[in-house]
């Protein structure tokens, strides 16, 4: 009979990524920001999610990015927030693509532009609910389909 392995999760994703696994860069990211199996160190998880955006991991760019949003782990920065945002929106990451609409939108860290919030928008809205939600609260009509039919007839 097997022993019930006794260690946690963080200690096997630091294993994982110490042998080249850098998929476990985000996790460790969220397990330290969010002291999930470990101590809670916010630093720690910052380092982390900048190692994943150097990688061009768009999950680790967007997470950066909310952390320079907030403050988390790192000053806060909104010129450094979009700066991750845009790289993941590079790499087309719809949830990279949707915060910098909403900054846009807001105007947080770049100048208000309802027009490129709404571009943006339009541009994930047959993937993202919360671009259509938001599409639909502008009164602008699209259809979840709208871009598997431009790209078809492309």
């Amino acid at each position: 009979m097997r022993k019930p392995n006794k260690r946690n999760e963080v200690e096997m994703l630091e294993e994982s990524y110490r042998k080249g696994d850098n998929r476990a860069i985000y996790n460790l990211g969220w397990c330290y920001l969010l002291g999930a199996n470990t101590i809670k160190d916010e630093e720690k998880a910052v380092e982390y999610f900048k190692k994943g955006a150097l990688l061009k991991d768009p999950k680790c760019m967007l997470a950066l990015a909310i952390c320079y949003r907030d403050g988390e782990g790192i000053s806060k920065d909104l010129e450094k927030m979009i700066y991750w945002l845009k790289q993941g929106t590079i790499l087309e990451d719809i949830d990279c693509i949707y915060q910098l609409a909403s900054s846009y939108d807001q105007g947080l860290g770049v100048s208000q532009d309802q027009q490129k919030a709404i571009e943006l928008m339009q541009e994930i809205a047959s993937y993202h609910k919360e671009a259509r939600t938001y599409l639909k609260q502008k009164g602008i009509q699209h259809s979840r389909f709208a871009d598997l039919f431009k790209r078809k007839s492309q």
